[in-house]
Protein backbone atom coordinates (compact mmCIF):
# COMPACT_ATOMS: atom_id res chain seq x y z
CA UNK A 1 0.00 0.00 0.00
CA UNK A 2 2.85 2.40 0.73
CA UNK A 3 4.26 2.01 -2.77
CA UNK A 4 0.85 2.53 -4.37
CA UNK A 5 0.36 5.68 -2.29
CA UNK A 6 3.71 6.93 -3.61
CA UNK A 7 2.41 6.50 -7.16
CA UNK A 8 -0.58 8.69 -6.33
CA UNK A 9 1.63 11.32 -4.66
CA UNK A 10 3.92 11.48 -7.71
CA UNK A 11 1.09 12.09 -10.13
CA UNK A 12 -0.55 14.56 -7.75
CA UNK A 13 2.69 16.54 -7.43
CA UNK A 14 3.14 16.59 -11.19
CA UNK A 15 -0.43 17.83 -11.66
CA UNK A 16 -0.04 20.79 -9.28
CA UNK A 17 3.59 21.58 -10.06
CA UNK A 18 2.65 24.61 -12.21
CA UNK A 19 -0.25 26.04 -10.26
CA UNK A 20 0.92 25.21 -6.73
CA UNK A 21 4.65 24.58 -6.77
CA UNK A 22 4.96 24.74 -2.97
CA UNK A 23 2.35 22.00 -2.58
CA UNK A 24 4.15 19.97 -5.23
CA UNK A 25 7.43 20.28 -3.31
CA UNK A 26 5.73 19.07 -0.15
CA UNK A 27 4.21 16.11 -2.01
CA UNK A 28 7.61 15.20 -3.47
CA UNK A 29 9.19 15.33 -0.03
CA UNK A 30 6.53 13.03 1.41
CA UNK A 31 7.04 10.70 -1.53
CA UNK A 32 10.78 10.45 -0.86
CA UNK A 33 10.28 9.92 2.87
CA UNK A 34 7.91 7.04 2.17
CA UNK A 35 10.54 5.58 -0.16
CA UNK A 36 12.86 5.38 2.81
CA UNK A 37 10.40 3.58 5.07
CA UNK A 38 8.43 1.29 2.73
CA UNK A 39 11.18 -1.34 2.49
CA UNK A 40 11.76 -1.46 6.24
CA UNK A 41 8.01 -1.55 6.90
CA UNK A 42 7.51 -4.42 4.44
CA UNK A 43 10.31 -6.41 6.11
CA UNK A 44 8.87 -5.67 9.54
CA UNK A 45 5.42 -6.91 8.50
CA UNK A 46 6.77 -9.89 6.55
CA UNK A 47 5.29 -8.65 3.29
CA UNK A 48 8.41 -8.54 1.14
CA UNK A 49 8.14 -9.88 -2.39
CA UNK A 50 9.99 -9.73 -5.69
CA UNK A 51 7.15 -7.77 -7.24
CA UNK A 52 7.22 -5.27 -4.37
CA UNK A 53 10.95 -4.69 -4.81
CA UNK A 54 10.44 -4.24 -8.55
CA UNK A 55 7.57 -1.81 -8.08
CA UNK A 56 9.47 0.21 -5.46
CA UNK A 57 12.41 0.88 -7.81
CA UNK A 58 10.07 1.55 -10.74
CA UNK A 59 8.22 4.21 -8.73
CA UNK A 60 11.56 5.77 -7.69
CA UNK A 61 12.65 6.08 -11.31
CA UNK A 62 9.29 7.46 -12.40
CA UNK A 63 9.24 10.05 -9.61
CA UNK A 64 12.77 11.26 -10.30
CA UNK A 65 12.13 11.16 -14.04
CA UNK A 66 9.14 13.50 -13.65
CA UNK A 67 11.32 15.93 -11.72
CA UNK A 68 14.15 15.83 -14.26
CA UNK A 69 11.82 16.31 -17.21
CA UNK A 70 9.89 19.02 -15.34
CA UNK A 71 13.13 20.92 -14.73
CA UNK A 72 14.12 20.57 -18.41
CA UNK A 73 10.72 21.74 -19.57
CA UNK A 74 10.87 24.73 -17.21
CA UNK A 75 14.35 25.69 -18.41
CA UNK A 76 13.20 25.51 -22.02
CA UNK A 77 10.14 27.62 -21.19
CA UNK A 78 12.30 30.25 -19.49
CA UNK A 79 14.61 30.39 -22.51
CA UNK A 80 11.63 30.74 -24.86
CA UNK A 81 10.11 33.50 -22.73
CA UNK A 82 13.39 35.40 -22.70
CA UNK A 83 13.69 35.05 -26.46
CA UNK A 84 10.14 36.32 -26.91
CA UNK A 85 10.92 39.34 -24.76
CA UNK A 86 13.95 40.08 -26.95
CA UNK A 87 16.45 39.48 -24.16
CA UNK A 88 19.17 36.92 -24.71
CA UNK A 89 19.70 34.64 -21.70
CA UNK A 90 22.82 35.12 -19.65
CA UNK A 91 25.78 32.77 -19.95
CA UNK A 92 24.78 30.35 -17.19
CA UNK A 93 21.12 30.45 -18.13
CA UNK A 94 21.98 29.78 -21.77
CA UNK A 95 24.07 26.76 -20.81
CA UNK A 96 21.32 25.43 -18.56
CA UNK A 97 18.70 25.91 -21.26
CA UNK A 98 20.87 24.09 -23.82
CA UNK A 99 21.84 21.16 -21.60
CA UNK A 100 18.72 20.67 -19.48
CA UNK A 101 16.82 18.37 -21.81
CA UNK A 102 19.78 16.20 -22.97
CA UNK A 103 21.05 15.90 -19.39
CA UNK A 104 17.62 14.98 -18.06
CA UNK A 105 17.10 12.34 -20.73
CA UNK A 106 20.58 10.90 -20.12
CA UNK A 107 19.95 10.61 -16.37
CA UNK A 108 16.56 8.96 -16.82
CA UNK A 109 17.91 6.51 -19.39
CA UNK A 110 20.86 5.65 -17.15
CA UNK A 111 18.58 4.93 -14.21
CA UNK A 112 16.36 2.73 -16.39
CA UNK A 113 19.41 0.88 -17.69
CA UNK A 114 20.73 0.32 -14.16
CA UNK A 115 17.31 -0.93 -13.10
CA UNK A 116 17.29 -3.42 -15.97
CA UNK A 117 20.83 -4.66 -15.30
CA UNK A 118 20.58 -5.03 -11.54
CA UNK A 119 17.24 -6.82 -11.53
CA UNK A 120 18.24 -9.07 -14.43
CA UNK A 121 21.46 -10.05 -12.64
CA UNK A 122 20.31 -10.49 -9.03
CA UNK A 123 16.70 -9.36 -8.67
CA UNK A 124 15.77 -7.87 -5.33
CA UNK A 125 19.14 -8.97 -3.87
CA UNK A 126 21.18 -6.62 -6.07
CA UNK A 127 21.92 -4.26 -3.15
CA UNK A 128 23.44 -6.94 -0.93
CA UNK A 129 27.10 -6.41 -0.06
CA UNK A 130 28.01 -9.84 -1.44
CA UNK A 131 27.22 -8.50 -4.92
CA UNK A 132 30.01 -5.93 -4.54
CA UNK A 133 32.82 -8.14 -3.31
CA UNK A 134 34.87 -7.45 -6.46
CA UNK A 135 33.83 -3.79 -6.75
CA UNK A 136 36.23 -0.86 -6.31
CA UNK A 137 36.60 0.47 -2.80
CA UNK A 138 34.59 3.63 -3.43
CA UNK A 139 31.68 1.61 -4.89
CA UNK A 140 31.75 -0.81 -1.97
CA UNK A 141 31.80 2.14 0.45
CA UNK A 142 28.65 3.59 -1.13
CA UNK A 143 26.80 0.26 -1.05
CA UNK A 144 27.97 -0.84 2.42
CA UNK A 145 25.34 -1.41 5.12
CA UNK A 146 22.46 -0.46 2.82
CA UNK A 147 23.82 3.04 2.02
CA UNK A 148 24.20 3.75 5.75
CA UNK A 149 27.69 5.21 5.35
CA UNK A 150 28.80 8.79 4.59
CA UNK A 151 29.42 8.01 0.89
CA UNK A 152 26.13 6.12 0.74
CA UNK A 153 24.16 8.96 2.34
CA UNK A 154 25.77 11.46 -0.02
CA UNK A 155 24.88 9.32 -3.07
CA UNK A 156 21.27 8.86 -1.96
CA UNK A 157 20.90 12.57 -1.17
CA UNK A 158 22.17 13.45 -4.62
CA UNK A 159 20.04 10.75 -6.30
CA UNK A 160 16.79 11.94 -4.72
CA UNK A 161 17.52 15.58 -3.86
CA UNK A 162 19.35 16.86 -6.93
CA UNK A 163 16.37 16.74 -9.35
CA UNK A 164 14.07 18.14 -6.65
CA UNK A 165 16.47 21.02 -5.93
CA UNK A 166 16.86 21.82 -9.64
CA UNK A 167 13.11 21.88 -10.18
CA UNK A 168 12.32 23.81 -7.00
CA UNK A 169 15.05 26.40 -7.56
CA UNK A 170 13.28 27.44 -10.75
CA UNK A 171 9.66 27.03 -9.59
CA UNK A 172 9.89 28.60 -6.10
CA UNK A 173 11.11 31.96 -4.90
CA UNK A 174 14.70 32.12 -3.76
CA UNK A 175 15.37 31.13 -0.17
CA UNK A 176 17.97 29.47 2.05
CA UNK A 177 17.25 26.08 0.51
CA UNK A 178 18.19 27.44 -2.95
CA UNK A 179 21.76 28.33 -1.90
CA UNK A 180 24.33 27.23 -4.50
CA UNK A 181 26.34 25.41 -1.85
CA UNK A 182 23.43 23.04 -1.24
CA UNK A 183 23.14 22.57 -4.97
CA UNK A 184 26.88 21.78 -5.19
CA UNK A 185 26.61 19.13 -2.44
CA UNK A 186 23.58 17.51 -4.07
CA UNK A 187 25.27 17.67 -7.47
CA UNK A 188 28.37 15.95 -6.09
CA UNK A 189 26.20 13.26 -4.56
CA UNK A 190 24.44 12.73 -7.89
CA UNK A 191 27.78 12.41 -9.67
CA UNK A 192 28.87 9.81 -7.10
CA UNK A 193 25.64 7.89 -7.65
CA UNK A 194 26.16 8.12 -11.42
CA UNK A 195 29.62 6.62 -11.00
CA UNK A 196 28.16 3.67 -9.10
CA UNK A 197 25.44 3.29 -11.75
CA UNK A 198 28.00 3.25 -14.56
CA UNK A 199 30.04 0.62 -12.70
CA UNK A 200 26.93 -1.51 -12.24
CA UNK A 201 26.10 -1.35 -15.95
CA UNK A 202 29.71 -2.06 -16.95
CA UNK A 203 30.05 -5.02 -14.59
CA UNK A 204 26.79 -6.52 -15.84
CA UNK A 205 27.82 -6.13 -19.48
CA UNK A 206 31.23 -7.66 -18.68
CA UNK A 207 29.49 -10.61 -17.03
CA UNK A 208 27.31 -11.04 -20.11
CA UNK A 209 30.37 -11.03 -22.37
CA UNK A 210 32.15 -13.57 -20.17
CA UNK A 211 29.09 -15.76 -20.26
CA UNK A 212 28.96 -15.49 -24.05
CA UNK A 213 32.65 -16.36 -24.33
CA UNK A 214 32.19 -19.39 -22.07
CA UNK A 215 29.18 -20.46 -24.12
CA UNK A 216 31.10 -20.09 -27.38
CA UNK A 217 34.04 -22.02 -25.96
CA UNK A 218 31.73 -24.79 -24.76
CA UNK A 219 30.07 -24.99 -28.19
CA UNK A 220 33.48 -25.05 -29.88
CA UNK A 221 34.67 -27.87 -27.63
CA UNK A 222 31.45 -29.75 -28.29
CA UNK A 223 31.88 -29.35 -32.04
CA UNK A 224 35.51 -30.50 -31.81
CA UNK A 225 34.44 -33.55 -29.80
CA UNK A 226 31.79 -34.40 -32.38
CA UNK A 227 34.29 -33.94 -35.21
CA UNK A 228 36.81 -36.15 -33.40
CA UNK A 229 34.19 -38.86 -32.93
CA UNK A 230 33.24 -38.67 -36.58
CA UNK A 231 36.90 -38.89 -37.60
CA UNK A 232 37.44 -41.95 -35.38
CA UNK A 233 34.29 -43.57 -36.77
CA UNK A 234 35.43 -42.88 -40.34
CA UNK A 235 38.88 -44.30 -39.59
CA UNK A 236 37.36 -47.41 -38.04
CA UNK A 237 35.12 -47.81 -41.08
CA UNK A 238 38.16 -47.59 -43.39
CA UNK A 239 40.09 -50.11 -41.31
CA UNK A 240 37.12 -52.47 -41.28
CA UNK A 241 36.69 -52.13 -45.04
CA UNK A 242 40.40 -52.89 -45.60
CA UNK A 243 40.18 -55.89 -43.27
CA UNK A 244 37.14 -57.23 -45.16
CA UNK A 245 38.90 -56.72 -48.48
CA UNK A 246 42.02 -58.51 -47.26
CA UNK A 247 39.92 -61.37 -45.90
CA UNK A 248 38.15 -61.70 -49.25
CA UNK A 249 41.51 -61.69 -51.05
CA UNK A 250 42.87 -64.41 -48.75
CA UNK A 251 39.74 -66.49 -49.24
CA UNK A 252 40.01 -66.08 -53.00
CA UNK A 253 43.67 -67.09 -52.93
CA UNK A 254 42.81 -70.15 -50.82
CA UNK A 255 40.07 -71.21 -53.21
CA UNK A 256 42.33 -70.65 -56.20
CA UNK A 257 45.08 -72.70 -54.53
CA UNK A 258 42.67 -75.51 -53.76
CA UNK A 259 41.37 -75.57 -57.32
CA UNK A 260 44.92 -75.63 -58.68
CA UNK A 261 45.81 -78.51 -56.36
CA UNK A 262 42.74 -80.48 -57.45
CA UNK A 263 43.48 -79.84 -61.13
CA UNK A 264 47.08 -80.97 -60.63
CA UNK A 265 45.92 -84.14 -58.87
CA UNK A 266 43.44 -84.88 -61.65
CA UNK A 267 46.15 -84.39 -64.25
CA UNK A 268 48.53 -86.66 -62.34
CA UNK A 269 45.97 -89.45 -62.01
CA UNK A 270 45.08 -89.10 -65.69
CA UNK A 271 48.75 -89.51 -66.58
CA UNK A 272 49.02 -92.60 -64.38
CA UNK A 273 45.90 -94.11 -65.94
CA UNK A 274 47.24 -93.51 -69.42
CA UNK A 275 50.50 -95.21 -68.50
CA UNK A 276 48.65 -98.17 -66.99
CA UNK A 277 46.52 -98.56 -70.11
CA UNK A 278 49.59 -98.49 -72.30
CA UNK A 279 51.16 -101.37 -70.35
CA UNK A 280 47.95 -103.45 -70.01
CA UNK A 281 46.99 -103.21 -73.74
CA UNK A 282 50.12 -105.12 -75.06
CA UNK A 283 49.60 -108.70 -76.37
CA UNK A 284 50.83 -111.45 -73.95
CA UNK A 285 53.95 -113.35 -75.01
CA UNK A 286 53.98 -117.19 -74.83
CA UNK A 287 52.21 -120.28 -76.17
CA UNK A 288 48.48 -120.25 -76.34
CA UNK A 289 48.29 -123.10 -73.87
CA UNK A 290 50.02 -121.05 -71.22
CA UNK A 291 47.44 -118.27 -71.53
CA UNK A 292 44.54 -120.71 -71.26
CA UNK A 293 43.82 -121.08 -75.02
CA UNK A 294 43.68 -118.73 -77.91
CA UNK A 295 42.34 -115.18 -77.70
CA UNK A 296 41.33 -113.77 -74.34
CA UNK A 297 39.74 -116.97 -72.92
CA UNK A 298 40.87 -117.91 -69.43
CA UNK A 299 42.24 -121.31 -68.55
CA UNK A 300 39.88 -123.51 -66.59
CA UNK A 301 40.58 -124.06 -62.89
CA UNK A 302 40.00 -127.44 -61.26
CA UNK A 303 37.79 -127.27 -58.13
CA UNK A 304 36.51 -130.40 -56.53
CA UNK A 305 37.46 -132.56 -59.50
CA UNK A 306 35.65 -130.30 -61.94
CA UNK A 307 37.08 -127.76 -64.24
CA UNK A 308 35.72 -124.20 -63.56
CA UNK A 309 36.21 -121.33 -66.03
CA UNK A 310 38.25 -118.35 -64.68
CA UNK A 311 36.73 -114.95 -65.51
CA UNK A 312 39.12 -112.10 -66.27
CA UNK A 313 38.28 -108.38 -66.15
CA UNK A 314 37.94 -106.98 -69.59
CA UNK A 315 41.06 -105.19 -70.62
CA UNK A 316 39.52 -103.41 -73.55
CA UNK A 317 38.30 -99.83 -73.96
CA UNK A 318 35.05 -100.41 -72.00
CA UNK A 319 36.81 -101.20 -68.74
CA UNK A 320 39.11 -98.19 -69.10
CA UNK A 321 36.19 -95.80 -69.68
CA UNK A 322 34.49 -96.90 -66.47
CA UNK A 323 37.68 -96.23 -64.48
CA UNK A 324 38.04 -92.74 -65.97
CA UNK A 325 34.42 -91.90 -65.13
CA UNK A 326 34.92 -92.93 -61.50
CA UNK A 327 38.03 -90.77 -61.24
CA UNK A 328 36.24 -87.78 -62.73
CA UNK A 329 33.28 -88.12 -60.33
CA UNK A 330 35.63 -88.37 -57.37
CA UNK A 331 37.52 -85.19 -58.44
CA UNK A 332 34.28 -83.30 -59.00
CA UNK A 333 33.17 -84.20 -55.45
CA UNK A 334 36.43 -82.82 -54.05
CA UNK A 335 35.93 -79.55 -56.00
CA UNK A 336 32.41 -79.22 -54.57
CA UNK A 337 33.71 -79.60 -51.03
CA UNK A 338 36.33 -76.92 -51.59
CA UNK A 339 33.73 -74.56 -53.00
CA UNK A 340 31.56 -75.03 -49.91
Amino acid sequence: MVTYSRVLLAFWAAAVSTSQPAVAVALWLVNFVLDGVDGALARRLGQTSAFGAFLDVAVDIASRGLLWLGWAAGAAADAAAAAAAGAAPAGTAAIVAALALPLSLAVVLLECLVFTCTHAAAGAAWKQESQFAAAPAWVAAVMARGFKTPPGCLAIAGLMGCPLWLWASRALPAGPWSHPLLGAVLGAGRLLAAGVELWLVGSYLAALLRSDVRGMEARRQQQEAVAAKEAVAAEEAVVQAVAVEEAEEREGEAVAGGVAAVVAAVDEEADEDEGARGVGGAAPVGPPSAMGGSGGAAAPVRRGGKRQPQTLAPAGPEGDDRGDADDANRQLGQLGQLGR
